[in-house]
């Protein structure tokens, strides 16, 4: 009787020191801390992280599991999606590389969609990364020439008004993606999407902010006396940089 109860003793004592050993890692683990990198100020959502916009700060280890940067240098080059408070860390999805939040990671150019008529884009096949021109196109409305006059006379004028503009974005009328990123296969796409085809109407391009105003004013002339066609720019060769 008295070894069993002793056999007992020594159970509850192990079982107790190893309860408390698991103990004692839970708690050390909420006490350690470690450097990770938080706000040093509100930061407001749709900017660009500077490094004079962070700080670092002693804080429980565990917390550098969680999905956020911990280190200055992956936050600074980042833009904020939502309001960072001072003092907070910053979850990832916080804070994301440019391209992900506005189609181009380059911060001069604007990001500007228009409509277009498949048949007068490249047939409706115009992809994310190729380059394109925009033409302007302006119809001439000739008064008092009869219809033999007016065949005959020519009073449209063409004028390459956007050369090279990068192509980030292609929808339909209903927002919808279509085409296919210009790597891929047709087959990798119709997988992707199905058989079913989605007539390409909005394009989203990527131009420097001074010439933005000429793609808004061309499609207030659309409803006058103006078309808008699309071209595929030339590719660049040999050591020539794009802008």
């Amino acid at each position: 009787m008295r070894k069993a109860t002793l056999v007992i003793s020594i159970l509850a004592l192990v079982a107790a020191a190893i309860v408390g050993y698991l103990a004692y890692q839970w708690f050390d683990a909420l006490v350690v801390s470690r450097p990770i990198v938080v706000a040093k100020e509100t930061i407001p959502p749709y900017t660009l992280v500077t490094a004079d916009m962070l700080t670092v700060r002693d804080l429980p280890a565990p917390l550098a599991d969680e999905d956020i940067y911990t280190e200055a240098h992956q936050v600074v080059g980042k833009l904020t999606t939502t309001f960072i408070p001072a003092g907070a860390v910053i979850y990832r999805p916080y804070a994301v590389l440019p391209a992900a939040f506005r189609y181009v990671d380059d911060l001069t150019l604007e990001v500007l969609s228009f409509p277009v008529d498949p048949n007068k884009a490249v047939g409706g096949q115009v992809r994310i990364g190729q380059r394109v021109n925009v033409w302007r196109i302006v119809r001439g409305q000739p008064q008092g020439l009869s219809a033999t006059a007016a065949l005959s006379t020519s009073l449209a004028a063409s004028e390459l008004l956007l050369p090279d503009v990068l192509v980030v974005d292609v929808r339909s009328s209903r927002g919808e993606p279509v085409g296919r990123p210009a790597g891929e296969s047709e087959l990798e796409s119709q997988a992707q999407r199905g058989s079913q085809t989605v007539p390409l109407t909005i394009l989203t391009v990527a131009l420097p902010i001074s010439e933005t105003h000429k793609l808004v004013t061309l499609m207030g002339e659309v409803h006058l006396n103006a078309d808008v066609w699309v071209s595929l720019a030339a590719p660049a060769t040999g050591k020539e940089a794009r802008p």
